[in-house]
């Protein structure tokens, strides 16, 4: 079985520009379909916990301010 490329060092650089900038979840949310794309455990909860509270916020109508 072949390892898929990955960086955990991308990974945690994506998850910072969200945190600083959560237009940037808009801008790669749709290729991201599932948390099991992060390679890292820590970086695929992360990106679980800010997916579902995007969802939360919009489920509620709300975008203002970051994740």
């Amino acid at each position: 079985m072949q390892l898929a490329i990955h960086s955990p060092e991308a990974e945690k650089a994506l998850l910072g520009q969200i945190l600083k900038d959560n237009s940037v979840f808009d801008k790669v949310g749709g290729f991201i379909p599932e948390p099991e794309v992060f390679y890292d455990n820590i970086n695929r909860s992360v990106w679980d916990a800010m997916s579902n509270m995007r969802r939360n916020e919009e489920g509620q109508g709300k975008r203002k301010g970051n994740i």
